[in-house]
C-alpha cells in the first residue's frame, strides 16, 4: 500500500507536466511498487514515475523560492555574460540573489518589490553566506499581488534602527527624521542621468554623445533615530517640497559613511510646539 501524502506531494508538482489523470499516476507508482518491494519508499518511487513520464522533478529537491523583490541592482557584463543582482524577501528570511542571461535580466527591470516565484535555481556558498543563482534554465514568473504579503508587511525587509543599516549589507526599509536638508543641482543626460560635458559648446554625454541636458537635485540629508545622526543621500523626487523635520519611511543601504535613500514611501509631520 502506498504512503499517498507522500506520493500526493509529488504528484502536486508534476501534475502540470504530466498528460495522465491523478487515478493513473497512482496506479503506476502501485504497480512499481509491486515490482520493487521494500527497496525504496514511496516518495522516491513516484519520483522515478514522474520522470519516466517526463516530468522535471527539480522542484522537489529545490523547491520554489516565493517573495517580492525588494531592490534590484545594475546591470552588469563580465566576459559575455548579462547579469544583475537583486534581493528577494519573504516572511522569513532575505535571499541575496544573482539573475544570469538577457531574458532574466530584461524581466527584473519589471518586478521590482513584485511577487515572484523562482525555480530551478542553483545555491552557490560563498564564505557563510549563500547566493541564489538564477541561471538561464532557471524560472522567474510573476504572481499574483496578494500571493505574497505587502513589502512593508515584511519584517525581514525592516531595519530596527539606522545603525543597523550601517553594519548589515543591502536594502532595507527603515524610518528616520530628516534635522537638516540641502540639495545641489547637477546637469545630467536625459536617457542614463549621469553628468554631462561641455565639449566645445556641445553638452556631451560618454555614452550618449550629445544631448539636450536636463537638471537633477541632489539631495544631501542628515537623518536622524535614536542611535545617531547620519548623512544620506537621495536622487529621487521627494514627495514634499522640504522634508527637514519630517519622519519617513524609506528604503536604503550603507555606502561608504553614508545612507544611499533609493526610496521614500511615507512623510509625517512631526507634532511640534509651534
Amino acid at each position: 500500500m502506498c504512503s499517498l501524502s507522500s506520493v500526493e506531494d509529488v504528484w502536486e508538482i508534476v501534475r502540470d507536466q504530466v498528460s495522465i489523470p491523478r487515478e493513473e499516476f497512482f496506479s503506476q507508482v502501485r504497480s512499481l511498487k509491486l515490482l520493487l518491494g521494500d527497496t525504496l519508499n514511496d516518495k522516491a518511487i513516484a519520483i522515478m514515475v514522474a520522470k519516466r513520464l517526463g516530468a522535471d522533478v527539480s522542484e522537489i529537491f529545490s523547491p520554489p523560492l516565493k517573495g517580492r523583490v525588494l531592490e534590484l541592482g545594475p546591470i552588469r557584463e563580465r566576459g559575455g555574460n548579462v547579469y544583475r543582482t537583486f534581493t528577494l524577501v519573504n516572511p522569513d528570511r532575505r535571499y541575496f540573489c544573482t539573475a544570469f542571461g538577457r531574458e532574466h535580466v530584461d524581466l527584473l527591470g519589471g518586478l521590482e518589490e513584485r511577487c515572484v516565484k523562482i525555480s530551478g535555481y542553483v545555491i552557490a556558498q560563498v564564505g557563510q553566506s549563500e547566493i541564489i543563482r538564477v541561471t538561464e534554465k532557471s524560472r522567474i514568473v510573476e504572481l499574483p499581488d496578494d500571493s505574497c504579503p505587502g513589502l512593508l508587511e515584511l519584517p525581514t525587509a525592516r531595519a530596527p534602527s539606522i545603525a543597523f543599516i550601517k553594519s548589515n549589507m543591502g536594502p532595507w526599509i527603515f524610518t528616520g527624521v530628516i534635522v537638516y536638508e540641502e540639495y545641489t543641482e547637477n546637469l545630467v543626460c536625459p536617457i542614463c542621468k549621469k553628468p554631462v560635458e561641455l565639449v566645445d559648446s556641445e553638452w556631451i554625454c560618454r555614452e550618449h554623445g550629445e544631448v539636450e541636458p536636463e537638471t537633477r537635485r541632489v539631495y544631501r540629508y542628515r537623518i536622524a533615530d535614536k542611535t545617531g545622526i547620519y548623512k544620506a543621500t537621495f536622487y529621487g523626487e521627494p514627495p514634499q517640497e522640504t522634508l527637514e523635520n519630517i519622519k519617513i519611511l524609506a528604503k536604503g543601504r550603507a555606502r561608504g559613511d553614508e545612507i544611499l535613500i533609493t526610496k521614500i514611501y511615507k512623510a509625517e509631520v512631526l507634532p511640534l510646539p509651534k
